[in-house]
């Protein structure tokens, strides 16, 4: 296998080998995140049909992706989540919180760490982290509640990780739903945000999602160029003007500005270049 050599069985260990097959895949994978449906059969010493059957299984449990634009194999977000249990004792928390909590003592609003979860076609916005505003009227929401991504600030900048064509794909999947009056449900209209917030390196969005809540999100990219998280803040429209929301995306943008010390959460400022 491409990046490690496969360990032999153990003679004294009875395996099931359809799961050897899978669990073969799976980390030929991530070893090299890209892999055609030849490349993994020939590499993982199977044939075509019983790769086929192996990686349709696991894309229907999340744990295999199909890139849109090349059709090659990848790693999915299920595996994000059994990773999570693992970030519970490496954790993410010491590497972001420091961030975070600058970005709360400079707003004293609710911040937000999101993660984004493959849902059939789609992605959803999973808030994986909250520090609470010290104010009696305030946004919270529980950890792991699932937004969409095409009327929140934090969903919209998650669009920034695509190429060309993941975005066109991705938006045939999009469910533009309305959510309030002021939710986009056009895609051109939702193509024309996407460019100004490339340009602005941030995102903020009234109450597109939740009437008298607006908020502010800034991506945070993995060195593959894609979105991995997003840090938002979400404010109540009372305390919320345009200049005041500007300059929290500003402040957030500074303070994020030093997080590129982290390989795997890697500000890229403003504008934001196309993904390839």
């Amino acid at each position: 296998m491409a990046g490690s050599e496969k360990k032999p069985p153990n003679p004294d260990v009875k395996t099931i080998q359809s799961v050897d097959r899978a669990l073969d895949i799976l980390e030929c994978l991530c070893f090299q995140n890209s892999y055609r449906l030849g490349e993994l059969a020939e590499r993982c010493h199977l044939n075509k049909t019983t790769a086929f059957h192996i990686l349709k299984t696991l894309e229907s449990r999340g744990y295999v992706e199909k890139s849109y634009d090349t059709s090659v194999y990848k790693l999915g977000w299920r595996i994000f989540e059994v990773f999570a249990a693992i970030y519970q004792s490496i954790d993410i928390k010491p590497i972001i919180l420091p961030y975070m909590e600058r970005i709360r003592e400079q707003t004293n609003e609710t911040v937000n760490l999101n993660y984004f979860a493959k849902m059939e076609n789609y992605y959803a916005s999973i808030n994986f982290i909250q520090l609470e505003s010290s104010h009696s009227l305030k946004y919270s929401a529980d950890i792991g509640t699932h937004t969409p991504i095409h009327c929140t600030a934090a969903g919209k900048v998650r669009f920034l990780g695509y190429s060309q064509a993941m975005l066109e794909e991705q938006l045939q999947y999009t469910p533009f739903d309305r959510y309030t009056e002021h939710t986009v449900t056009d895609p051109e209209v939702f193509r024309a945000q996407l460019d100004e917030i490339r340009k602005q390196g941030f995102c903020i969005e009234k109450e597109e999602y939740l009437p008298g809540i607006c908020s502010v999100a800034v991506p945070l990219f993995k060195y593959t160029g894609r979105v991995i998280y997003a840090v938002s803040v979400s404010v109540p429209t009372f305390r919320a003007s345009d200049q005041r929301l500007r300059e929290i995306a500003v402040g957030m943008m500074d303070v994020l500005s030093s997080s590129t010390t982290c390989p795997d959460l890697l500000f890229k400022g403003a504008p934001i270049p196309p993904c390839p």
